[in-house]
């Protein structure tokens, strides 16, 4: 019974921690939603050519999306257009971070983890599309200029009978009476029901990992940096958790001793890939923009991991900041409520149950 009841504390105690930041990315990632529709970047990414792929790596970054919630709107780039190269880049950067991650890392990590963390996303997705430009022998046809029309096949494509998330302008717009609601609506109603079993999830591993992983474990059993990176690697590319959600796992294992650089490899290799993608990838873009894509991020998240691991321990650079300033005690939990129903509704809503079923 103590141990439920710690395991119980350290979720709250972890929640509470970053639940502010956690709301703030909703509200941000729903303004996003209205200002940076994924029609906008549509229009911006055809051509097979290294700018189209920087223009895709950069989209992509802020954008709140997972990596199985990135697959249908890739395909549908890729239906109006856009090159291998950029697809490749767009798949990369976006599930590896978004405007609610990083306030989450800033939350628990400190404010050197939300800028490398984005950084490497963008970077890492700029390589991949490179890569896939050189394998990619044959030349993409220039793609003409495509009128936006509401009830045109690719839209249709791009909503798959899911009208209300934010792909399907359009007819969002017509169900919204405004703009602002719309903004809430998909921060706080839509994100939610797609992050929300992944976040509730990887906060139970990280208060599991708190309670049950030995303070010693890692410079006990895996002393050595690189090992843990690919530890971090193997463990980390074949699961499902959304960039949110690994942020308070990785956090968790850097108090249990796994190093920067390997919680790093963690971030990036989690949110960007899992087994379901790997397959979606394959029959969509093909072997080779798989391989590429698994590669990338592979490469990429032990590079940057080297680089965090030298400047932590070599330039002493503090990059974790567990030291700064937090909200006061009571509106740390008032928003962990908040956050806590937020995630439930979401969950809800995700698994179509209750009131989501009935008003069908």
């Amino acid at each position: 019974m103590n141990k439920v009841l710690t395991i119980i504390s350290e979720f709250w105690d972890i929640l509470a921690e970053m639940s502010p930041y956690l709301l703030l990315g909703f509200a941000i990632a729903g303004f996003l939603s209205v200002v940076l529709s994924t029609e906008f970047v549509r229009r911006h990414l055809g051509g097979n050519n290294i700018w189209s792929v920087i223009k895709a790596s950069l989209f992509g970054v802020p954008l709140p999306l997972c990596s199985c919630g990135i697959l249908p709107v890739t395909a549908s780039l890729r239906k109006q257009g856009a090159g291998k190269g950029a697809c490749v880049s767009f798949i990369i950067s976006t599930p590896q971070t978004g405007v609610d991650s990083v306030a989450i890392t800033y939350s628990l990590l400190g404010p050197f983890y939300a800028i490398i963390r984005p950084v490497t996303a963008f970077l890492s997705g700029i390589a991949g599309g490179a890569v896939m430009l050189f394998f990619d022998k044959s030349k993409s046809k220039s793609r003409p200029e495509v009128q936006s029309e509401p009830e045109s096949d690719t839209a249709q494509d791009c909503c798959s009978g899911n009208e209300d998330s934010g792909c399907c302008d359009t007819k969002a717009e017509n169900k919204t009476p405004g703009r602002f609601i719309k903004a809430l609506k998909y921060g706080f109603l839509d994100l939610p029901a797609d992050v929300a079993g992944a976040m509730i999830v990887g906060l139970i591993i990280a208060a599991l990992v708190s309670v049950f992983v030995p303070e010693t474990l890692f410079a006990d059993k895996i002393s050595n940096r690189f090992v843990q990176m690919l530890v971090m690697m193997v463990m980390g590319i074949p699961m499902y958790v959304c960039s949110a959600a690994s942020v308070p796992v990785a956090a968790a294992l850097i108090l249990k001793g796994v190093s920067p650089g390997a919680a790093l490899v963690f971030l990036m290799t989690g949110p960007a890939t899992n087994a379901a993608a790997l397959t979606t990838i394959y029959h969509s873009l093909g072997r080779t923009a798989m391989l590429v894509y698994l590669g990338t991020v592979a490469v990429c998240s032990l590079l940057f991991g080297v680089i965090l691991d030298f400047l932590a321990f070599n330039m002493s650079i503090d990059v974790v900041d567990h030291g700064m300033a937090m909200p006061s005690k009571w509106l740390m939990n008032l928003s962990a409520v908040i956050l806590l129903a937020v995630l439930i509704n979401g969950f809800i809503k995700d698994k179509n149950l209750f009131w989501y079923k009935a008003a069908e």
